[in-house]
């Protein structure tokens, strides 16, 4: 009975363990959307640059919702 109700609390505190995780994931990208608009608006003469930028950007925030799923 107590094995059974330590996994029931484990499991009930999982979604708020995920969203947490998942939280502190999410925060690198502002700081990587910041830097890109940074690199972007410097180099507006520089499409290939501000293209490659933002598809790391995308990648990044691809690869961060797969990892936070």
């Amino acid at each position: 009975m107590e094995n059974f109700l330590e996994r029931f609390l484990i499991l009930k505190k999982l979604p708020k363990i995920m969203t947490m995780i998942a939280a502190r994931k999410m925060a690198v990208i502002p700081k990587k959307i910041m830097m890109a608009a940074a690199v972007i608006n410097v180099g507006t003469s520089h499409a290939v640059v501000s293209q490659s930028v933002t598809e790391e950007l995308l990648s990044l925030t691809n690869l961060t919702l797969k990892t936070s799923l």
